[in-house]
């Protein structure tokens, strides 16, 4: 493709088409072919949503409105009215700064991600391949999406809310970073990177061989101990021949003859085989005095009763509690024949009530029926006596009363039987178990008697019944059979120690032969940790240098473009006294840090832009920073510069300042730039018209805004030649 303009115009972006993207709805196609671009209309109307669309298009994101998601899957790319299911599409053509030529490029994707495509007049690419040809093409070096994006905002777009975020947000080490690589002195930054690594590198080295030297000193310290020990036996070791006759008088006193006997007649391991022997006796020894201890405490807690008694008792209770048990099956059988009978008795004199009551009413002087004489009250009488208590009844009553009675009684006693019946059963199982807990003792006790046999055991082994007496004397037995055995024990230790005197010495140069081979590693270990030590030292020095060195190339960079802002600050002038704006570069925490600085040349005084500045006057701080670092890049250097409505924090006089520095800033890169004030805009367009150059102007005025998107009012303005007062007067004339 050929470009539409003259090749004296600095143009990146030819044009550009948005759909579905942010305020944007509709296709809109907006043609960007000049290199000053004025973005004029009121707020609301679209013009932010066109420069996110640019930002989109080159990032794949935009990283302040992620921020203030409140959900992660809240959708902040695609327009609120689109159809369901579509994406947003983002089209520029764009020069290829290093060939000329025109490529397309196309991002289409949604709050999830997006995917970029690439179109030149040889080929297409899409994904990764498409994203490095366009960073190519924009006249970036690095490949790494972080850093390009830092570049771009950095130093092409100037959004209206991150304009001071260079001053106030950035810490002084990220400034100094962002800074130095924009100056193109990354590879400053790589050698300090690698010097760290370097550094670390060896101080891990050497953390792990010091461990290796902590490991050596420990077996050094377990090697002198081992050589002092050694000496020590050979040095207390007895004489073989004294020590051999004091052991069989021992022997023959303690009582012990039998296992002198068994020394003699074992092989050359006699002695050891004794003292295990010994050791196994001794073994013995300890349980039988724990088991005497717990047999005692076992008799103590005897029960009163034995267990034949208690299974006599507990029978003759079961016996008893039978017997009563069908008694009470008979007195129920009772209980029920006379409540039977008070039943009968009480239905048949319910009756003669009854009737009593029925007749007395109607008693006459003659019967109604025969007309016989009745003497009313004799009859009266006995009528009355039927309706009382009947001595029939209270007989049945009484006798129901006395067989409930017994049967209660009866109940009562079988309760008593039976508590005392697993009283008796529990003293008998209780019985059982201290019988069988004996039995198991004294089990113990015959194994444990059969083992020490050997060395006069004390018999005969009593019944149970007189081991409480007869555990005392065995106990004392036992304690006097131990201290015999250690006193031989000791003795054969002594004959071991004496006949082991010869090789002990030949252990002991062993030991020492092997100390030193011990003592020559950690010497040599200690000498390769100091050689590290030393060269992590020097590295470390080098280290510090390296920083000091790129913290002065990069203020000697810094300082090439102190002409280029100090210019700048000095068109737009925010401040009445702080007249200059400089950089303090220094080491903090052993990193480079950048300090922007304000200074007031007359007073000599010093101060923080984003500190002592108001809003409006940080903001012309960090635009020139910004504009000056744009101009100056190596690393990124970016043919455009996007400028979202830098002037609505200026006043007057830094207007008309800034609308004279467009007009320079337009002869190196495309400029597009928004307001949202009409006059500013009109301003910035009559400023911007060139006088003497074939070089064109569009202004893109966002007139309204509504469910399709913004309307956009396209004007553009070639060159216009320039008429002297004096000769525009004379025409009129």
């Amino acid at each position: 493709m050929s470009s539409p303009n003259n090749n004296l115009e600095p143009v990146v972006f030819r044009s550009l088409v948005v759909e579905r993207f942010r305020g944007f709805n509709d296709p809109v196609e907006i043609p960007l072919d000049a290199s000053a671009v004025v973005v004029s209309g009121a707020n609301g109307q679209g013009k932010t949503s066109f420069f996110d669309a640019i930002q989109w298009l080159l990032l794949g994101h935009i990283q302040r409105l992620e921020e203030l998601r409140f959900r992660k899957n809240e959708e902040h790319i695609i327009n609120r009215y689109a159809p369901i299911g579509s994406k947003a599409r983002v089209q520029a053509i764009i020069k290829d700064a290093s060939s000329g030529n025109w490529i397309t490029v196309t991002r289409t994707g949604n709050y999830r991600g997006s995917i970029l495509e690439a179109e030149t007049n040889e080929e297409k690419l899409v994904g990764q391949k498409a994203e490095v040809l366009m960073r190519k093409a924009l006249g970036v070096s690095t490949s790494d999406e972080d850093t390009f994006g830092q570049y771009f905002l950095s130093t092409a777009l100037l959004q209206q809310d991150l304009v001071r975020e260079f001053l106030s947000t950035y810490t002084h080490a990220k400034r100094y970073e962002i800074i130095s690589r924009l100056l193109g002195l990354s590879a400053i930054d790589e050698f300090n990177d690698k010097l760290d690594e370097t550094k670390k590198y060896i101080a891990e080295q050497i953390e792990k061989t010091y461990t290796d030297l902590q490991d050596a000193k420990q077996s050094v310290a377990e090697a002198e101990q081992d050589v002092r020990e050694s000496k020590a036996r050979i040095e207390t070791a007895p004489i073989l021949s004294e020590t051999i006759k004091e052991l069989e008088n021992e022997a023959n006193s303690l009582g012990l003859g039998f296992l002198l006997e068994r020394m003699r007649n074992t092989s050359d391991d006699g002695e050891q085989i004794v003292l295990r022997d010994i050791l196994r006796y001794e073994k013995q020894l300890e349980r039988l005095d724990d088991l005497i201890i717990t047999m005692r405490t076992h008799f103590d807690e005897r029960p009163e009763l034995d267990l034949v008694t208690t299974e006599k008792i507990a029978t003759e209770i079961k016996n008893e509690l039978n017997e009563e048990k069908s008694k009470l099956k008979d007195d129920r059988a009772t209980e029920q024949e006379c409540l039977e009978t008070l039943e009968k008795v009480k239905s048949r004199t319910d009756d003669l009530r009854q009737l009593a009551s029925l007749a007395i009413p109607m008693l006459t002087d003659h019967c109604p029926v025969c007309s016989q004489t009745i003497d009313t009250e004799s009859v009266r009488t006995k009528l009355q006596l039927l309706l009382g208590e009947q001595p029939e009844l209270l007989e049945a009553r009484n006798k129901y009363k006395e067989a409930k009675e017994a049967t209660a009684q009866r109940a009562k006693r079988i309760s008593q039987l039976e508590e005392k019946h697993r009283d008796a059963a529990a003293d008998t199982e209780q019985a059982k178990l201290w019988e069988k807990r004996t039995s198991h003792l004294l089990d113990d006790l015959r194994g444990i008697s059969h083992t020490l046999e050997t060395l006069n055991f004390p018999q005969p082994f009593p019944q149970s019944d007189a081991l409480i007496d007869w555990l005392p004397i065995v106990q004392n037995w036992a304690s006097g059979t131990l201290a015999k055995l250690n006193t031989f024990e000791q003795l054969v230790q002594s004959v071991i120690a004496a006949q082991s005197a010869p090789e002990e010495s030949d252990r002991l140069n062993r030991l020492e032969a092997k100390l030193n081979l011990l003592i020559s590693q950690y010497n040599e270990k200690r000498g390769v940790v100091d050689g590290l030590e030393q060269v992590l030292g020097k590295r470390k020095n080098l280290v510090e240098l390296a920083r000091k060195k790129a913290t002065e190339v990069v203020r000697e960079a810094l300082d090439e473009l102190d002409p280029v802002w100090q210019d700048l600050f000095s068109r737009l002038a925010p401040h009445p006294t702080f007249d200059r704006l400089s950089f303090s570069h220094e080491l903090y925490h052993k990193r480079g840090a950048s300090i922007p600085l304000a200074i007031d040349q007359q007073a000599q005084l010093e101060i923080s832009p984003s500190i002592g500045f108001s809003s409006a006057q940080a903001n012309v701080a960090a635009l020139c920073y910004f504009l000056a670092l744009a101009f100056a890049s190596s690393e990124a250097d970016f043919g455009f510069v996007l400028l979202d409505d830098p002037l609505q924090a200026m006043d007057d006089v830094n207007v008309l300042g800034f609308a004279d520095l467009c007009r320079f800033l337009r002869k190196e890169k495309q400029l597009i730039i928004a307001t949202h004030e009409g006059r500013l805009s009109n301003l910035l367009v009559r400023k911007l018209i060139s006088r003497d150059k074939p070089i064109n102007t569009i202004r893109l005025e966002f007139t309204s805004w509504n469910r399709s998107g913004p309307y956009i009012k396209v004007e553009r303005t070639g060159s216009r030649p320039e008429i002297s007062v004096l000769a525009s007067l004379a025409v009129t004339t």
